[in-house]
């Protein structure tokens, strides 16, 4: 399976596409402007301008995520429980054997929270390299964001084993997921910070296949999604002007299925890019906010974005 990389210049958003003949499941901006990408079987490429890399991750395990600190820390999350440390990708023994999928930074960069299936929660504390359990979920968690003065967001599906409704907007308090909204039949594939000290939350309803977006504050509101797109798969806004990027996926495997990525303003919503027989999973800027990045992949399903 292969992947599409699109690096997008700002405001221009001129996209430049590479081929990765792997499926990729993240990508992001590293802290000196390359890009680096992870996926399945523990595969990870740095890309430097027109160069490619390949990285020896010390795992054969899917790795689903990357992030890096503002002051320049990596962290890699996978499948089976892996956690990856530095450049040289050091394993770190999290106890957990779950799949994990999301890795996000405190603004300080002393902690991070790491997510994933079967409510899975970790807090990993840099000065001590320790990991803390955190406790009050038992849904697949699929996205979080922890932007600076404010508590993690953290959200996921709406059902647990069994189908059994369960919350899917939390907020970190301590070593506890407090649930703060449970919107029923949908799974939310993508969190971000924006304007006015809220989040959006983006993804699909499970039962009639349609997009789905929210504003998180207080409350949670429901927007309307009225471009194409059937999965709201992928999210991220800028980090320093009222613009965001949201690319979508399809239930469909077939090689005609149709995948968009938006520029979305508070009053607009502009096509950006389209793609066929590939599924967006991942969009992100650069610290600077002018450049951006979305990594599409022929074999991503909503399940294992």
């Amino acid at each position: 399976m292969r992947s599409k990389l699109l690096l997008l210049d700002f405001p221009l958003l001129i996209p430049r596409e590479f081929t990765l003949n792997f499926s990729a499941r993240w990508a992001c901006f590293t802290p000196d402007g390359g890009i680096l990408c992870v996926g399945d079987g523990g595969r990870a490429i740095l890309i430097d301008g027109s160069n490619m890399r390949s990285l020896e991750t010390n795992t054969t395990s899917n790795l689903r995520c990357a992030a890096y600190s503002k002051s320049g820390r990596l962290l890699v999350v996978g499948n089976m429980g892996v956690v990856l440390f530095g450049d040289g990708f050091e394993r770190l023994d999290a106890d957990c054997a779950e799949n994990l999928r999301r890795v996000v930074w405190s603004p300080d960069g002393e902690r991070a929270l790491i997510v994933g299936n079967n409510g899975s929660a970790l807090v990993y504390e840099y000065g001590s390299n320790l990991f803390r359990r955190v406790v009050g979920a038992v849904n697949n968690l699929r996205c979080a964001s922890w932007p600076a003065g404010h508590e993690p967001i953290v959200a996921g599906n709406a059902f647990a084993d069994m189908f059994v409704p369960t919350p899917n907007v939390y907020r970190l308090q301590g070593d506890s997921l407090e649930p703060i909204a449970q919107e029923a039949k949908v799974d939310l594939l993508a969190v971000d910070c924006c304007v006015h000290d809220k989040f959006v939350a983006v993804g699909y309803d499970v039962v009639l296949h349609e997009p789905r977006a929210y504003l998180i504050g207080d409350s949670v509101k429901s927007l309307e999604w009225i471009a194409e797109g059937v999965y709201l798969s992928a999210l991220a806004i800028h980090p320093k002007l009222d613009v965001g990027i949201v690319a979508t996926s399809h239930p469909s495997g077939s090689k005609d299925r149709r995948s968009f990525a938006y520029l979305c303003t508070e009053k607009n919503v502009d096509k950006i890019y389209e793609l066929s027989g590939y599924g967006f999973v991942c969009a992100s800027w650069s610290l600077e906010g002018d450049r951006a990045l979305l990594l599409a992949s022929e074999s991503a399903r909503t399940y294992n974005v």
